[in-house]
């Protein structure tokens, strides 16, 4: 402590003028934190559980379940105004693992997805997209999408539990007409991405990635 008293004593008046205005500033932040952080539930859904954690160090967790549903995400908050903002740890691009892409006789391009199962299968969305257009599939109960042969420059994977992601692969080589991907557990993972919610009164508010234009609250826990 002496030594920070001398070295104020001996500081230019400018930057010690710099340096008590900015005290406020620092002894405010860590209480506004403070009186944030906490868990909050969803209010008056029914059927649906969901809950943030927001934890002082700026980390959060966050939960939802519906029916057989579970998704969860974790990831940075911080304050900006009367918002949170979150932001998650994942990456949506890492949702699907590309394997090598052959080429195989026939006339069709195939896509498979590995790492599913029958149940959650019919849910994925695969679309071809290249300069003349696109063609769609959906519903495929084996993980297999079979197209007509096409130019394609991407190929778009979405999965419909989880409308705010979307997952594209540039087709490098166009020889290629079997394409497969591994589908990573964190599909489920929700993406926040610079999300932003109201806070005031122990409350959040606003819209969750894929809640559409519904405004949810979410009110802090005791």
């Amino acid at each position: 402590m002496l030594r920070i008293l001398l070295k104020l004593v001996n500081m230019p008046k400018y930057f010690y003028f710099l340096f008590l205005i900015s005290i406020p500033v620092i002894m405010n932040a860590q209480p506004e934190r403070s009186a944030t952080a906490g868990t909050y539930y969803l209010k008056n859904i029914r059927e649906t559980a969901a809950g943030f954690q927001l934890k002082e160090n700026g980390t959060f967790e966050f939960f939802f379940s519906y029916g057989a549903l579970d998704r969860q995400a974790k990831g940075q908050w911080k304050l900006e105004g009367d918002s949170v903002v979150f932001q998650s740890a994942t990456d949506p691009q890492k949702d699907f693992i590309p394997g090598d892409c052959q080429s195989v006789p026939g006339e069709k391009i195939t896509v498979r997805l590995a790492g599913t199962h029958s149940g959650i299968n019919p849910f994925f969305m695969v679309t071809l997209i290249g300069p003349k257009g696109s063609l769609e599939k959906t519903g495929s109960g084996t993980g297999e999408f079979s197209f007509d042969k096409m130019e394609a420059d991407r190929i778009r994977i979405q999965f419909e539990w989880c409308p705010e992601k979307t997952y594209e692969y540039v087709v490098s080589n166009k020889q290629c007409n079997l394409f497969s991907f591994t589908v990573q557990p964190s599909v489920l993972d929700v993406y926040f991405n610079q999300t932003k919610m109201k806070w005031g009164s122990a409350q959040l508010s606003g819209r969750l990635p894929f809640s559409g234009s519904q405004i949810l609250v979410f009110e802090k826990g005791s």
